[in-house]
């Protein structure tokens, strides 16, 4: 077994965990740093910078086309992210 495939079916099992923790942690997130909107978007693109490494390192799916469709959908995100931050209104502007 190469390398790589080590790492894939080592981290395959833990793709529903990972996903389910992240979920947690945006609801958090929102929750919780409700007043803060520019460290909220910082935090959830981290989040999708990481599911994004994730997806592509480790290529938990079996599936090409899924493993490429999840970590697209995690670049959209983050560019939808990113534009959002420019129409915060913010009291400072």
């Amino acid at each position: 077994m190469t390398k790589r495939q080590k790492l894939m079916f080592t981290w395959t099992k833990y793709v529903i965990p990972i996903l389910y923790a992240r979920k947690v942690l945006f609801a958090l997130i929102i929750c919780f740093v409700y007043s803060y909107p520019y460290i909220q978007i910082i935090l959830i693109s981290i989040m999708n910078f990481a599911a994004l490494s994730y997806f592509l390192v480790t290529q938990p799916f079996t599936s090409k086309y899924q493993n490429l469709k999840s970590a697209l959908s995690e670049l959209l995100l983050i560019v939808f992210q990113a534009l959002t931050a420019l129409l915060i209104s913010d009291k400072e502007d």
